[in-house]
């Protein structure tokens, strides 16, 4: 089913139910993946981009918040790598969040012409304010399946993205 949500709770129009029972039923193994991929993105994305705003953060600065973290002591052409952007759209989201002293950037031991990107006190508050507003999100769009549901759909992303 597309829509998990009780429809007759919500929608009291019959004929709107019926526009809702008709698209579920046209939608059912037809529609192409990638198009029903796109649409959850799209759908994640938005409910992100809202969760962050009250935050001052964009969805692509958490990102980089959230690798930053993970890889701690990354390089600008190393983050633009994990983020398939290019290097200077990168360093565009570095400067706003050095602004914001989210993130700094020293000078790698090894070659000082290499600056390291870590997150600051303050970046690791904001990223796990940022965790809790995902967490919120997550539970909104995949609360419909079960933890093994959502397993498994994780293992499948995770499998067509490393195929």
């Amino acid at each position: 089913m597309v829509f998990n949500y009780n429809r007759t709770s919500i929608i009291r129009n019959p004929y709107i139910q019926l526009f809702f029972h008709i698209a579920e039923q046209s939608m059912a193994d037809t529609t192409r993946t990638i198009y029903l991929l796109k649409k959850q993105e799209v759908l994640a994305r938005t409910k992100l981009e809202q969760a962050l705003r009250g935050l001052k953060i964009t969805t692509a600065q958490y990102a980089v918040l959230t690798i930053v973290d993970e890889q701690e002591n990354l390089s600008s052409a190393e983050l633009a790598r994990h983020m398939s952007v290019k290097p200077p759209s990168i360093n565009e989201l570095i400067l706003a969040l050095e602004r914001h002293e989210l993130v700094q950037r020293q000078p790698a031991q090894d070659n000082k012409k290499i600056l390291r990107i870590s997150l600051t006190a303050e970046g690791k508050s904001v990223l796990q304010k940022c965790h809790r507003k995902t967490d919120k999100v997550e539970q909104e769009l995949y609360g419909c399946l079960s933890d093994t549901e959502l397993s498994q759909l994780r293992q499948l992303v995770q499998k067509i993205i490393l195929n």
